[in-house]
Order: structure tokens, then C-alpha cells, then sequence
């Protein structure tokens, strides 16, 4: 599969991909990034193009808790333009620290939201509540 994305300001960058995935004997899923071109994601004005040379993820089951993942991220880039220099490599390497973080507790967030019990806001038989209504304007 090949992706291309693009990022807003600041940064305005792009960057295409070939993305790979498979699953190992032992159900361990993995997934493969590698930069590509790509006839229909041209680079544009005002976008600095970013190759990754090499990115993955390992997603594993924890050995006695299959309800726990191991997750491993592994990312090379070239961001070029601005970050090339060495005030841009210091902002590259503070954000490249953090944003791993971040990531994983979005992550976190969007897999504990998507596995909470449904709320019951009623029981069998009994009526709904009704909604307040707002004041009547005279």
C-alpha cells in the first residue's frame, strides 16, 4: 500500500510511503514503512518533502496477559529544510522525544474509550426521563 501525507504549519511537510503488513507464525503483527515515490503524489510548493527511510511497528501479545500488547516503534526520518539546521535539529530531537509519548497515550485514550461498557440510561419497562426545557423568552 502506498500513503502520502501532509502535515500543516508550521511544519508544512509531506512524505509518501510503501507500507507493508504482515503476521508472524506467532500472531505478532507487522508493519513496514519505507519512503517511495509515487507518480501521484508529486512534492508540491510550499511543502518540504520527508523521506523515511526505514519505520515499523511490532505489535506482540504479552506472554500470560493477552489482553496487554507490546508495542515497539521504530522510525527514521530525514525531515529536511528547516530541521537540517542546528537550531531545527534541536527542535527535531525535543519533539522526537515526546511525540512517541504522546502517540501512545492517544492510543491509550481511543483503545480504553472503544472497550468501556455502554452506559444503560434506562431500564426495561420504565419510561424516559424527559429533557429540561430550556426557559420560555417572553
Amino acid at each position: 500500500k502506498i500513503t502520502h501525507s501532509m502535515t500543516g504549519r508550521p511544519w508544512s511537510r509531506d512524505f509518501v510511503t510503501r507500507v507493508h503488513y504482515c503476521t508472524l507464525p506467532d500472531s505478532t503483527k507487522v508493519i513496514v514503512n519505507r519512503a517511495e515515490e509515487h507518480v501521484l503524489a508529486p512534492e508540491r510548493p510550499n511543502y518540504t518533502r520527508m523521506t523515511m527511510p526505514l519505520g515499523a511497528n511490532i505489535l506482540r501479545a504479552v506472554e500470560g496477559d493477552r489482553s496487554r500488547t507490546l508495542l515497539t516503534l521504530l522510525t527514521h526520518v530525514n525531515p529536511g529544510g528547516f530541521a537540517q539546521t542546528h537550531f531545527g535539529a534541536m527542535v527535531t530531537n525535543r519533539l522526537s522525544t515526546e511525540s512517541p509519548r504522546q502517540f501512545l497515550h492517544k492510543l491509550n485514550a481511543a483503545a480504553t474509550r472503544s472497550h468501556a461498557p455502554k452506559r444503560r440510561t434506562q431500564e426495561a419497562g420504565s419510561r424516559p426521563k424527559e429533557k429540561p426545557q430550556p426557559p420560555a423568552v417572553a
